[in-house]
């Protein structure tokens, strides 16, 4: 509608403005209040507070630019969204979720900023009767001392035709914040990192066929990461968190085959203390799991173990555990 001769104002046109616009007593601010559509083009900045939108139609910005402070919240309905073009964020510190997804499932898709998900799985696959071992792929205790002070490690496989890519992800020693480091295997003969490590949290190896011999990972002579043969990753239940974040732990799960059975630690060591259990565990030939109501939280620095005794020698036995890390 043509807006009309200001000279020839009609009653109920006044009343229709006056009806459409309300006073914010506390700022002075006139807003629109409707219950109906709203159509708003060739306008300058709008500032839209505290509105709650049911039954929302097509919204059309091509072209233009909507500029968005604090946290985005979208709701999703019965039908998808369609987006055509780019959509650029171009606050980071703007978190976009989607709300009728869970909180993990944001977080997994890199849509909580700054949080990630960590998935850790051990496996021992023989563990000696009546010692306690971590669940690990090299057996025995993890040799948490040989780190010491940290340093560069030396990478190699038992097989000569192991020559893919294998990637360490841990801890720089220098200040402990989380590093990757890609090398290019050579088999039998050892190849040592750039980069110095005062932890390992994962490994991988990557090539067009799986690594035929079990890789090494050492630390002034000791073992501290280990790829079984044809596994391709390290199982490894071991995790030292990183330094600016802490560790929000969600889950945990650990199983003993049949006929099979054991006494379990889950274990944590805050940086500069000892090793304390968390929780100790039983299991004959059965999963053990156990959700926390409330996650348990471990602050920067912290190592995470997962330890065994079994009845009978050459017991294998696996873990599994989620946590959600958040910049502090």
């Amino acid at each position: 509608m043509a807006a009309p001769d200001p000279t020839q104002v009609a009653p109920w046109y006044l009343r229709n403005i006056n009806q459409a616009l309300a006073l914010n007593e506390a700022t002075g601010n006139v807003y629109v209040r409707t219950d109906a559509q709203l159509s708003l083009s060739n306008v300058g900045n709008v500032i839209v507070s505290e509105v709650s939108i049911h039954e929302l139609g097509n919204i059309d910005i091509s072209g233009n630019t909507m500029p968005v402070s604090g946290n985005v919240t979208v709701f999703q309905g019965t039908s998808p969204w369609v987006v055509s073009g780019n959509v650029n964020v171009d606050n980071q510190a703007t978190d976009i979720t989607i709300a009728d997804s869970t909180y993990e499932m944001n977080v997994a898709r890199g849509l909580v900023d700054g949080q990630y998900a960590v998935f850790k799985a051990g496996y021992n696959p023989s563990i000696a009767n009546n010692t306690e071992e971590s669940l690990w792929g090299h057996s025995n205790l993890y040799p948490w001392s040989s780190w010491g002070a940290g340093g560069t490690l030396s990478c190699v496989s038992a097989n000569a035709g192991d020559t893919g890519q294998l990637r360490i992800t841990g801890l720089r020693t220098s200040d402990w914040a989380e590093i990757t480091e890609s090398l290019t295997m050579t088999g039998t003969t050892p190849v040592v990192t750039s980069n110095s490590f005062i932890r390992i949290n994962n490994v991988h190896y990557f090539s067009a066929s799986v690594n035929a011999g079990a890789i090494s990972i050492s630390r002034g002579g000791t073992v501290v990461g280990y790829v079984e043969a044809e596994n391709g990753e390290g199982q490894m239940c071991q995790y030292t968190v990183p330094a600016g974040y802490t560790a929000y732990l969600l889950q945990g799960n650990a199983n003993m085959g049949k006929g099979n059975d054991g006494t379990g630690k889950f274990k944590y060591r805050l940086n500069g203390s000892n090793f304390q259990t968390a929780m100790t565990f039983l299991l004959y030939q059965s999963t053990f799991g156990y959700q926390f109501g409330v996650p348990l939280a471990l602050p920067e620095k912290t190592d995470l173990d997962v330890t065994m005794y079994a009845s009978v020698s050459g017991t294998a036995c696996s873990c599994a555990y989620d946590m959600i890390l958040i910049p502090d």
